[in-house]
């Protein structure tokens, strides 16, 4: 199991390479949730690991104003935005504190990007970002 300061370290490592690299957190549409809706999940690989980075162009979105189901949602993380905390061993269940990756897919939503913005040994953190032109709002 990895500890906290692994963890941390592994994130700071990731928000580096994102930064390098430009990442973009990926931008669902219409397609892209019905694929997941009908077991597709490889738009699931899409999701950058942005770690703490905030890519220009993007802000991260308030869960608890986007999504008003709380189960799944972990709050203490990137100024209080919350981020999905999602399985990612392959054998979640549903009702967990983490989300199964179908009770994760029921949640996301069309229009918005999503990228790992913590990953720890068996679960993922999934941060939800929208999209504006900089200079035209904060």
């Amino acid at each position: 199991m990895r500890s906290l300061s692994v963890i941390i370290a592994m994130n700071a490592e990731a928000a580096e390479k994102a930064e390098s690299y430009g990442a973009q957190p990926c931008l669902l549409d219409a397609g892209d949730i019905h694929e997941l809706q009908n077991g597709d999940y490889s738009v699931l690989k899409q999701f950058p690991d942005v770690g703490s980075y905030l890519p220009v162009g993007w802000h991260r979105v308030r869960l608890d104003q986007l999504d008003p189901n709380p189960h799944g949602i972990y709050m203490g993380d990137n100024h209080e935005y919350g981020a999905y905390f999602v399985d990612s061993s392959g054998f979640g269940e549903p009702g967990e504190s983490s989300l199964a990756v179908n009770e994760f897919i029921e949640r996301v939503k069309s229009g918005y990007g999503y990228a790992i913005v913590e990953a720890g040994e068996f679960q993922v953190k999934i941060g939800v970002f929208d999209f504006y032109e900089p200079g035209s709002r904060g």
